[in-house]
């Protein structure tokens, strides 16, 4: 994290959002390729992952595993997060969910190749633009980084299997049982779990799991959203308005 933040790599897989979302079967034909190896894959499962490769843009993709921390909502512009807007700020990670599932294909082909370290390395930054995104404090990005993780982890534990790595074995096992439990705890901490809990207005727990900074940035996002939303479950603010003590809260 010591890294300098590179917006700019950001920027150009935003400006590229109007590419198709993400489908099944780009990631699903890797997962094959990958359930297949090692060996020699069929040359049609071979052409469907160069034609992958072939539209990937890796360069831009590696300033972007190497970057510091992005700031928060940064594909957001200047926007703000309406609700009428959110949808569409989300479809600009498109590309780079894209070019993750591009890059679990170059992993595949270096495996096939025999190029153990070009497939890890392939992985790995994956799992570094993964973590970016899981480090947003939106549910919806964050749950998308969570998902590249997911690929990475199965990308590498496919790579230790074809060539008997136990170290990259262990680190995608724990990498996985990192996305499991972080999926768990988002569940928990899900707005809708917490609204009515929150209805009092001087109740300070909310504000306390909000500082906590052992928390996801998206937990606590949604603990201060349900705070804010608390007011509909308490009847006195429902009549009258939302309370003074609760914008003081906010």
């Amino acid at each position: 994290d010591g890294a300098a933040t590179d917006t700019a790599a950001a920027r150009a897989f935003v400006a590229a959002s109007g590419a198709a979302p993400v489908g099944g079967e780009d990631a699903g034909i890797v997962k094959v390729a990958l359930a297949r190896l090692p060996g020699r894959l069929p040359d049609s499962l071979r052409a469907s992952l160069r034609r992958m490769v072939a539209a990937d843009s890796p360069r831009v993709f590696e300033r972007l595993a190497s970057s510091g921390p992005l700031p928060a909502v940064w594909y957001g512009g200047t926007q703000g997060l309406r609700g009428d807007s959110l949808v569409r700020m989300l479809r600009r990670l498109n590309p780079m969910l894209r070019a993750a599932v591009r890059r679990t294909a170059a992993a595949a082909l270096a495996l096939e190749a025999g190029d153990r370290r070009g497939a890890a390395r392939a992985a790995r930054q994956v799992v570094a633009v993964g973590r970016q995104l899981w480090r947003d404090p939106v549910t919806q990005a964050a749950a998308a980084g969570l998902g590249m993780l997911d690929l990475a982890a199965e990308t590498m534990r496919a790579i230790s299997l074809a060539t008997g790595d136990g170290a990259l074995g262990r680190e995608a096992d724990s990498l996985g049982a990192v996305v499991q439990a972080r999926r768990r705890q988002m569940a928990l901490f899900s707005r809708y779990r917490f609204d009515g809990y929150l209805a009092a207005p001087d109740d300070t727990v909310g504000l306390m799991l909000v500082g906590a900074r052992g928390l996801a940035p998206s937990d606590r996002w949604n603990v201060m959203s349900a705070i804010a939303h608390g007011s509909c479950w308490n009847p006195v603010e429902v009549r009258r308005g939302v309370s003074a003590k609760r914008r003081a809260l906010l």
